[in-house]
């Protein structure tokens, strides 16, 4: 999938949100302007991506595009950061670049487990990693 979807959804929220906004939007791209619509339901960067992708390809329908597509996003895997705290614009942000810099193709979702002292719980791909205070503790024999 073009990497510019990973500009436009970054998080699993937003990953949520834009699948809500496509459904509602397939119906006003199904009308005789069918770009008109988007702008109504989506920002600047979704807008670019769906007029792209959606113009792009031979053959298909928008229906079948915009099927094609929900598939495509709801396959986007999800790196799950659970930490004792609301993750800030920051953290997360620092994530996202994260990911982009080093080519991950994925959406990050933060969860506040407030059960963690210090530390995080990093979920992803099937693999779950333990940079927790406890999990460091328990390593070290010291609970």
């Amino acid at each position: 999938m073009d990497s510019l979807i990973f500009t436009v959804l970054t998080t699993k929220a937003k990953r949520d949100l834009f699948l809500t906004r496509l459904e509602g939007a397939k119906v006003d791209l199904m009308s005789k302007r069918p770009f008109s619509g988007l702008k109504k339901r989506f920002g600047p960067e979704e807008v670019e991506f769906l007029e792209k992708y959606l113009s792009s390809g031979k053959g298909k329908d928008l229906a079948d595009k915009i099927d094609d597509l929900k598939r495509k996003v709801l396959k986007i895997p999800v790196l799950t950061v659970r930490i004792a705290f609301e993750a800030s614009t920051d953290l997360i942000s620092r994530v996202v670049n994260f990911l982009k810099v080093n080519d991950v193709k994925a959406v990050v979702e933060f969860k506040k487990e407030p059960g963690l002292m210090a530390g995080a719980v990093v979920e992803f791909d099937g693999r779950l990693v333990d940079f927790s205070l406890r999990k460091f503790l328990e390593d070290k024999n010291e609970i």
